[in-house]
């Protein structure tokens, strides 16, 4: 079976679903599928991986046509998009991919991967545009707007196959010894004792950080270690200013990019993981998945759980008062790390049930 992947993003750009692609294509391959894996121009795979193929300049109609016409002569089974990332933008062509891809490739099976939900009804039917023309949905969590969509029992959704597979940890899991942590604790200037947060992902409002200054106010002596970009603009400049007053400034490290078996490093070095996301949803977030594989105590939100769930806090979106109750109460707990290998297995498998039951060679996993 051939499999061309499409996504616009690659590793190291700052995009989760251009990470849970990376990870995709290669657990598929492990499992046997000849797998194509189509990316913006500016990626630079390793040379290794000789599967990835950056090909796509932008999803321009003119560009998205062509990025069709190429992905025909692949003559793949399957041609999978995942939604959204970064190079799509608010441009049409992405939307429109999956229809140009009917008319080009005719002879494959077309499914999309959605990981986001739609924040309002208009962006649901924008964004709904690839559903329509394709021939397999998968949604990667269950309380997604898109999957109530792909649920109607309208003559439309029942010619499509529509499963959830629930996403995994991108990152490696390591395991550091106590001289290991405590040197990388002292590196950043945490103290012996000390409190070491740490958050990873994109820095930006809808995750939650403006929440850092008042949780470190509340927890003298705690450090917060922030990995990952930070976006541009006001938003920036008002967190920056926020974590550079003198009560909090010598506490606050911004690490920027790590390569992943540093982000693994920093994550399980740490006395909890604390990501105060404003949607509450954990499901989907790859970020909270990659601190709970290094066994590391996590706190973050959620629309329903409260409270501690084997080593995870959930508080609910926004509250200030139980994450840092949380912080006090169980910050230093550890769990023993556990490899992501077998869930991308999983994932793999789950994958290629639904290709195979798209070729008419079987039916769809659970």
């Amino acid at each position: 079976m051939r499999v061309a992947l499409i996504s616009g993003s690659y590793p190291p750009d700052p995009c989760g679903v251009g990470d849970y692609t990376a990870r995709l294509a290669k657990a598929l391959i492990d499992t046997g599928v000849d797998v194509r894996l189509l990316v913006p121009r500016s990626a630079t795979p390793a040379p290794d991986d000789k599967h990835v193929e950056p090909v796509i300049s932008s999803f321009r109609i003119r560009e998205t046509a062509r990025l069709a016409a190429l992905v025909a002569d692949l003559a793949a089974d399957i041609v999978h998009v995942q939604y959204p990332a970064l190079l799509y933008g608010r441009t049409p062509g992405s939307r429109l991919l999956p229809a140009l891809l009917h008319l080009w490739a005719r002879r494959s099976r077309v499914v999309v991967t959605i990981h986001e939900p739609a924040k309002t009804y208009l962006s649901l039917a924008y964004n709904s545009l690839p559903l329509l023309a394709a021939h397999g949905v998968i949604f990667v969590e269950r309380n997604n707007l898109y999957a109530q969509w792909g649920r109607f029992r309208n003559a439309v959704a029942q010619k499509r196959v529509v499963q959830i597979i629930p996403i995994a940890s991108n990152m490696p899991v390591t395991r550091l010894t106590p001289p290991e942590a405590e040197g990388l604790r002292q590196r950043l200037g945490v103290p012996k004792g000390g409190v070491m947060m740490c958050y990873f992902g994109q820095i930006k409002a809808a995750k939650g950080v403006h929440l850092f200054p008042e949780i470190l106010r509340r927890l003298p002596g705690a450090h917060l270690v922030m990995i990952g970009p930070i976006e541009n603009g006001r938003f920036a400049e008002e967190l920056r200013a926020a974590l550079s007053r003198p009560i909090l400034a010598s506490r606050v490290h911004f690490l920027g990019y790590l390569p992943p078996e540093e982000v693994a490093r920093h994550l399980a070095a740490a006395d909890v993981a604390v990501f105060p996301l404003l949607d509450g949803h954990v499901e989907r977030s790859g970020s909270v998945l990659a601190a709970a594989s290094q066994g590391t105590f996590t706190v973050t939100c959620h629309p329903t759980l409260r409270g501690l769930h084997g080593n995870m806090y959930y508080a609910a979106p926004g509250d200030v008062d139980q994450m840092v109750s949380a912080i006090r109460h169980y910050a230093g707990m550890k769990t023993a790390p556990h490899d992501v290998g077998e869930h991308w297995e999983r994932i793999a498998t789950q994958h290629v049930a639904l290709y195979e039951s798209l070729l008419g060679r079987g039916r769809p996993g659970s």
